[in-house]
């Protein structure tokens, strides 16, 4: 079926853009992945390499994609509660599985784990766009635009923080703040919140609430060459540095083979030794072009004030993820753990991420028809 006007030819070039961008991502990632991979599978002949794996989550995130896609996305907004109790089970179920590196963050499953917190994120959203839709002209209140949608999906932070998982609770927070703040949040109602949070995160220092391993991460922000961890980021940025203007080539480089978790918390750094300043430079375009296409189609396409605040949410979920991890790896923040979306190796957030997608594209495509 061909569209019928320039409205539906528009949509459909602004629909396609937006997959190109998803997919350019999928390559970029899969591009940097041979880089981060070639080493390990040469030098210890490993069968079963980064590359191929994520092959199998991009797969699995395409089902994903598809399903979601397909269906009416009425059905998410009318099972988020649903979805709440879901996400809340499975962020306790990671407690009765052995921690991995200090952290109960995986269910563990034998042939792979998976992370409940990329699902959540996802959730969060789903959750505080069917909210706004109903408080839509009471989110200036500081009660109804802020604290009650903060308690509604505190369940899922508090209980990624607890892992611990500080880094992807912090992560969801701000998103959450970000999309309130877009929906009609007073700007003062939250810097009266983060005042208070503030407070009481300089008296859990005092107290020492935070783990040990925290503690040396911001630790070892402040002075690069305190234990492992400012060692891992001055090899990234090293890498950067390595890799000039236009890298020293597809699968080349001699710093990355030395930076731990270079499939995934690092890649970025992996892939700009590769691929130098030009290669970043293509990965801010092609993160800026989705994010902008993302709340393009929204504010063109999407009445409803569920679907327009699901899409923008998402938009910001991956604009901020980006910002930290590339942030991490060029030294701005302290090491983290957050993955780059639809590049950084790791099949939760794969399929969490491609399945999101499908919720936009359900969103777009299901209001042209209604």
């Amino acid at each position: 079926m061909y569209p019928e006007n320039d409205s539906e030819k528009k949509l459909m070039k602004d629909l396609a853009g937006l997959l190109l961008y998803v997919l350019l991502m999928l390559m970029l990632g899969i591009v940097a992945l041979y880089g981060a991979d070639i080493l390990i599978s040469t030098t210890y002949h490993v069968e079963l390499s980064f590359v191929k794996k994520q092959l199998l989550w991009i797969a699995l995130g395409l089902a994903g994609f598809l399903i979601t896609a397909l269906m009416d996305f009425k059905i998410h907004r009318n099972l988020a509660p649903v979805y709440l109790l879901a996400a809340v089970i499975t962020l306790l179920i990671v407690f009765r599985f052995p921690p991995i590196g200090n952290s109960h963050r995986w269910i563990n499953l034998k042939s792979f784990t998976i992370q409940p917190s990329e699902f959540a994120k996802i959730v969060i959203l789903i959750l505080l766009a069917r909210y706004i839709e109903h408080a839509k002209d009471k989110m200036t209140s500081f009660i109804r635009g802020l604290i009650i949608p903060l308690l509604m999906v505190s369940p899922i932070v508090i209980l990624t923080a607890i892992e611990p998982d500080l880094s992807t609770s912090v992560l969801m927070f701000t998103v959450i703040i970000l999309l309130l703040y877009v929906a009609g949040t007073r700007f003062w109602h939250i810097l009266t919140l983060m005042s208070g949070l503030a407070l009481i995160a300089m008296a859990s220092f005092k107290i020492g609430i935070l783990k040990p391993y925290q503690m040396e991460r911001l630790k070892s922000f402040v002075d690069l060459w305190t234990g492992g961890h400012p060692y891992q980021q001055e090899l990234g940025r090293m890498a950067f540095a390595t890799g000039g203007i236009f890298g020293s080539g597809p699968g080349l480089g001699t710093i990355k083979r030395y930076i731990p978790v270079r499939e995934s918390d690092f890649i970025f750094s992996v892939f700009g030794e590769e691929f130098g300043v030009i290669g970043i430079l293509l990965v801010f375009v092609l993160l800026l072009g989705l994010v902008n296409m993302l709340f393009k189609v929204a504010s063109r396409y999407v009445e409803s004030a569920f679907g327009r605040y699901y899409i923008y949410g998402f938009g910001i979920l991956i604009a901020v993820q980006s910002l930290v991890n590339i942030g991490v790896n060029v030294g701005l923040l302290p090491p983290t753990g957050v993955p780059l979306p639809l590049v950084s190796y790791g099949g939760s957030s794969m399929i969490a991420t491609l399945t999101g997608f499908g919720i936009a594209i359900s969103i777009v495509t299901g209001e042209q028809r209604g």
